[in-house]
């Protein structure tokens, strides 16, 4: 949390006069005071996109991923391959990769699957959205060879999806030590299904996908049979919902966007959460035994949405993972009460915002300790969504953690800026100096993208890269702790998140003042528990699984 100094005198004096000349001028004290602020913790951001040789403009997902092993973040986005040249700027490799005839991509997600030690990549993609009888794209997987190249194996893995594909996210879900994937797909209403009646009428179900892995690079579709092929069950909503929403929960008539999996409620099982346009985005309960329970009305996640983007991240810290869902309006900020229920306090802390929701994430971008959250904001098509309490071209927001459970807006003080259209966003530290950046892309191939890189400030940070031995390779899924003293912060690996795209899997952790770690515990998805002790801080560690 940003410290507002000047205690004592005369310096509490100046900050008097400070304040005055603010309000008689017209300027915030938030804004003025951001020039009396300690170096330790100033912080923002400054885009560095026009240098970087990434294109400003471009469509699609994000994914952040060491893809060559070279211990620098490596950027997939617009179907295009960027490689880090550890100097700020990229490299296109698409073609040498040999991912260049990927064709239309919506969205990209990568994971070991077998395990070899090099991130492979699945790719949603899309066919005729307003067409019945035209089938979806199939989407593709690609196994990384780990020389710098990608071999096209979709068909040999059984990956046979021909629905209209959005979001992925990999996780171990059975705890075999192999990745498996969850894909969302968009239900399909004819070209004159212009109202919500015709629609119902004129509509074709896709159901999402889970594949699981067999472990001999071979996946098969098991959705049905676990339970979570993504329409939420929510009787007492039905009950009081008007007659449209009642026949639009039955034929469950809903586009289900971002799949995260996290884990809940603590019990070391990866559970499944879909954030769904239209209706309710459902939360699957992993059983242990290969099937999921549709908890999301026990759980009091029954609430109509518009459900774009998603992230999961403990930003009260009391130990449990809350749940953060953007909107087309009032965005819903699911507070974790370690019961296994969740309680909307958006508008109660700070973030409701109202813009048109897309991507987003839990992160510490000043490093202080506590979680903030950031939300892209873009409309898509303004005549569309032209509705009552819906800004069209909104800023992004920045939401700074006070510590107390609120958040205080600092887009601008940040330096976040611009309001076209936009929609993906992937957080990770591409240049290894313990501060979170991001990537920002736009829907549409001429919407202008963001670098965001973190300007940073002299807080200390912790970044951990995990190798999983008897877990899967990345440790996706993995729980850490991390303990100084009183404080205690925790985090798990996600591969799959935001809106359609992919964070990085390192984790970092911001520590303020604190100069020693005193432990660093970690839960890994086979239930190893594996404990360090005295870490120092300001570097990053890579920890192999140990029994």
């Amino acid at each position: 949390m940003i410290k507002r100094i000047i205690t004592g005198n005369p310096a509490s004096f100046i900050v008097v006069i400070a304040t005055v000349i603010a309000f008689l001028t017209g300027i915030s004290f938030w804004s003025f005071s951001r020039y009396w602020q300690t170096p330790d913790t100033l912080s923002g951001f400054s885009n560095i996109l026009e240098n970087s040789g990434i294109p400003h403009k471009g469509y699609g997902g994000a994914a952040w991923i060491d893809y060559d092993n070279d211990g620098f973040l490596d950027l997939f986005s617009n179907a295009k391959l960027y490689r880090n040249n550890h100097n700020d700027t990229f490299t296109d490799v698409t073609k040498h990769a040999g991912l260049d005839k990927s064709g239309y991509v919506i969205a990209a997600a990568f994971g070991d699957y077998d395990n070899d030690g090099c991130l492979d990549l699945y790719l949603s993609r899309n066919g005729k959205v307003a067409s019945l009888d035209a089938p979806g794209a199939s989407d593709l997987l690609y196994h990384n060879n780990c020389n710098g190249t990608f071999s096209e194996v979709s068909q040999h893995a059984g990956i046979k999806d021909l629905f209209h594909g959005h979001g992925v996210a990999w996780a171990d879900y059975n705890n075999d030590g192999y990745l498996d994937i969850y894909v969302s797909n968009w239900y399909v209403a004819a070209q004159n299904a212009n109202t919500a009646d015709a629609a119902i009428k004129a509509y074709r179900f896709e159901p999402n996908i889970l594949y699981r892995n067999n472990g001999d690079g071979t996946f098969t579709n098991i959705t049905k049979e676990a339970g979570v092929i993504g329409n939420a069950q929510c009787d007492k909503l039905k009950e009081i919902a008007d007659r449209i929403t009642r026949k639009m929960m039955d034929v469950n008539l809903r586009f289900p966007y971002q799949p995260i999996w996290f884990d809940y409620n603590n019990d070391g099982r990866m559970d499944l959460f879909v954030a769904t346009d239209n209706l309710v985005s459902p939360l699957y309960r992993n059983n242990g035994d290969g099937t999921f329970n549709d908890v999301t009305e026990e759980a009091g996640l029954c609430k109509l949405g518009t459900g774009m983007g998603v992230t999961v991240g403990d930003y009260d810290n009391n130990g449990y993972l809350d749940i953060y869902v953007t909107n087309h309006g009032k965005n819903y900020l699911w507070q974790n009460k370690g019961d296994g229920t969740f309680l909307e306090v958006a508008e109660k802390v700070g973030v409701a915002d109202r813009g048109m929701g897309w991507g987003t994430a839990f992160f510490d971008y000043d490093n202080d300790g506590d979680l903030d959250l950031y939300v892209v904001n873009g409309t898509q098509n303004p005549a569309q969504f032209n509705k009552p309490g819906v800004k069209q071209n909104d800023l992004d927001e920045l939401f700074q953690n006070n510590g107390d459970g609120t958040f205080t807006k600092i887009t601008n003080e940040a330096g976040i800026y611009g309001n076209q259209p936009k929609a993906a966003a992937a957080f990770a530290d591409y240049n290894n100096d313990g501060f979170i950046d991001i990537f920002v892309r736009g829907r549409r191939n001429n919407d202008e993208g963001r670098l965001y890189q973190n300007k940073k400030n002299r807080n200390n940070w912790l970044t951990l890269q995990l190798i999983g031995t008897k877990s899967n390779r990345d440790g996706v899924g993995a729980r850490i702790i991390i303990k100084s003293g009183a404080t205690s912060q925790i985090r798990e690996v996600t591969s799959g998140d935001s809106y359609l795209a992919q964070n990085g899997l390192w984790q970092t952790f911001g520590l303020g003042s604190t100069s020693i770690v005193d432990t660093v515990e970690i839960i890994w998805p086979s239930g190893i528990k594996q404990k360090l002790h005295n870490i120092k801080v300001n570097q990053k560690m890579v920890i192999t699984e140990k029994e």
